[in-house]
């Protein structure tokens, strides 16, 4: 058996305010996900527990750009 490791090139998103964020018009982070019909923002990446992806939090009370979680390892890298 043979493993090997490689390197995956993933986009920094930037808001027009300059803030990242995972979602900005056609440009998309290839972790960021939705569920209930679009109306929930999740990061494939990152994981409650194990269990289920916790939802994004966006900017503005609800009514901005999505934030990246705080693990995010495209934003911590």
């Amino acid at each position: 058996m043979t493993i090997e490791t490689t390197t995956i090139t993933v986009p920094k998103i930037y808001d027009n305010e300059g803030e990242p964020t995972c979602f900005w018009w056609e440009h998309c982070c290839p972790f960021f996900m939705t569920s209930s019909f679009g109306t929930r923002e999740h990061c494939f990446w990152m994981t409650d527990n194990g269990k289920r992806q916790p939802l994004l939090k966006r900017r503005n009370d609800g009514s901005g750009t999505t934030i990246p979680h705080e693990k995010c390892p495209v934003w911590n890298s």
